[in-house]
């Protein structure tokens, strides 16, 4: 049993001899009766992909007669693992609209990657691509909670099923920014995985922020 595979259990189904250990002793067995025996594995998220490397070989090692043919005194079907993950990314922009000019910070876009599995992914990266127009200025990008920023490219890695990556992207939308609608942006894509990724329909984000401008006028005399 490779690592992240458990026994979970190892009976006989139709009363038919006892488990010792690992040694099922079927004792008393007449012609045409059929023994089974069953057992039941936990194959977990983190195994790694693999040809036949999961098994349970079974030998006949006693038998008070004489066993007229030994050639199917063994038995042994080898089990392969594959592993699939679904990364899921999201993005939220806080507000919307932003307001020009309404202080230093005054935006986020908040990015978060999930895997759904069923298993654990290995070599995950997401590529942010950001829209900004002229009077809008990045402030930072993360240090997001998994993974490390290389650039523009978020560099997860190893992502086990159910864990949420969030990065966040903070700007300044300064007071010269136009008014328009959906003029900011960071797209996520998700752009490396090792793993085959069952729905791709998830692998890229976007949640555009549009600006307004507000100005509080006031004459003296």
């Amino acid at each position: 049993l490779p690592a992240g595979v458990t026994v979970d259990s190892i009976v006989p189904t139709n009363n038919v001899g006892i488990m010792n250990g690992l040694v099922w002793e079927i004792g008393d067995h007449p012609v045409g009766v059929v023994g089974e025996l069953v057992i039941t594995l936990t194959v977990d998220s983190s195994t790694a992909a693999g040809t036949d490397v999961i098994s349970a070989q079974v030998d006949v090692t006693a038998v008070n007669e004489t066993d007229s043919n030994s050639a199917n005194d063994s038995a042994i079907n080898p089990t392969s693992v594959e592993r699939n993950a679904d990364i899921g990314l999201a993005v939220v922009d806080a507000p919307d609209p932003v307001i020009a000019g309404s202080g230093a910070m005054n935006l986020t876009h908040t990015i978060t990657a999930t895997n759904t599995g069923p298993s654990d992914a290995s070599g995950v990266a997401v590529t942010i691509t950001p829209t900004l127009p002229a009077g809008v200025t990045v402030d930072s990008i993360g240090p997001p909670n998994v993974g490390i920023m290389n650039g523009l490219v978020w560099e997860i890695g190893d992502h086990p099923v159910g864990v949420v990556g969030e990065l966040v992207i903070t700007l300044t939308v300064d007071a010269s920014t136009a008014a328009g609608t959906d003029v900011i942006s960071a797209l996520a894509e998700v752009t490396a995985v090792n793993e085959p990724d069952t729905d791709d329909t998830n692998d890229s984000a976007i949640d555009p922020t549009s600006v307004i401008r507000v100005s509080d006028m006031s004459v003296e005399k």
